[in-house]
This record gives structure tokens, sequence and C-alpha cells, in this order.
């Protein structure tokens, strides 16, 4: 899915759920992140120490799962998913896939351990694709008027929903750019400016 349709977000959901599971099938889950930027209410920034490299992706998870650097992280994570159940979630792959990432995939395949991708592209053979895409009308102006009362933004939260709608839909209808206005709303902007 394009950006900010939140394929994070419910990156993240699954990975809690899996937590929270009675019968949690998976021993560990690794969660690794290339997101190079963020969207504050005031700018975009760039996110500190970023994973900018497919090699710099494996060393982060070999780094969790092994707690020390690894001489070689491909070979480090593939052991650790080989011998363990493990759910290892890539965010924002497209940022940094190449040959050694696609060949990451290949030697996994068939294994218990399994891999929840988030990106904007797709890869091929290695997956099973979940499209995301944009809310509707009514699920944004949900969306919008529950972060509103959520944070207290009275004047938001009671606004109509053509007025709400109206926002919506100049930001797509996107989660990521709904949660972004209340933000932006919540330190001070109005509405009309953000």
């Amino acid at each position: 899915g394009e950006g900010a349709l939140g394929k994070t977000a419910l990156a993240l959901k699954v990975a809690y759920d899996i937590l929270d599971a009675d019968d949690r099938p998976f021993e560990a889950i690794v969660w690794s992140s290339s997101k190079s930027r963020m969207l504050t209410p005031q700018e975009i920034v760039k996110v500190e120490g970023e994973i900018s490299t497919s090699l710099g992706l494996l060393e982060s998870v070999a780094e969790k799962l092994a707690g020390t650097k690894a001489t070689d992280p491909l070979d480090e994570v593939l052991t650790y998913m080989r011998e363990f159940k493990i759910l290892l979630v890539l965010d924002n792959l497209e940022t940094v896939m190449d040959d050694r990432l696609i060949d990451f995939l290949k030697r996994l395949e068939g294994k218990e351990s399994k891999i929840l991708i988030t990106s904007r592209i797709g890869f091929g053979s290695f997956e099973y694709p979940y499209k995301l895409t944009p809310m509707d009308e009514s699920e944004a102006v949900y969306l919008l008027r529950a972060l509103a009362r959520s944070r207290n933004l009275g004047s938001l939260a009671k606004a109509g929903n053509q007025q709400l709608a109206a926002y919506c839909k100049r930001m797509r209808n996107s989660p990521a750019f709904i949660k972004w206005f209340v933000s932006a709303v919540q330190v001070g902007g109005r509405p009309e400016q953000v």
C-alpha cells in the first residue's frame, strides 16, 4: 500500500495481538524498521540512527536476537530463525531491499519462523500480499472524531460530519495524515490552517 495507510500500525497490532495471545505461535517477535523520516506536528524530521541498508537491517535483527554484534548477520539471523519459531517484522522494507535481502528470503523458505513485511512495493514470489487501501469517508471521519475526543479537542470532536469529511478528503482519508492533523491541532494549529 501507499505511504500513510497504516501498514506499520497494522503490523504493530498483529505483533501485540500475538504477544497477548494465550497460545503464542512464536517463541520471539523481533521488530526492525528502516524508516528514515518521521512526521511531527511541525515538520518532517530525519529518524536518528536510521537503518539505511539491508546489511544494517540484518545487523539490527542479529543484535536483537544475539545481544551482541554478529560477524555475519545474515547467517546469524538465519540460524536463529531455523532453531526457534520467530516472527520477524521488517518495517518499510522497500527502502533497503536488495539482492542480500532477496537471498535471505530465499534461504528462509519453508521454515517455521515467519516474516511479516511492510512495504510500499511487492516482492514477488516471497509474499502473500495484503494490500491496504485508503479508508472510506465514514471511517476517516470516525477516526478523526475519535482521536479528537481522546486528546480533549472538544471543538474538533464536536464539528459536524460534513466539516470533518472535508478535512479528511484533503488528507485523502489517510490514517497517518489524520493522526498528524489532530496532533497539529492539539499543539495549537487552527484546523483550517493545518
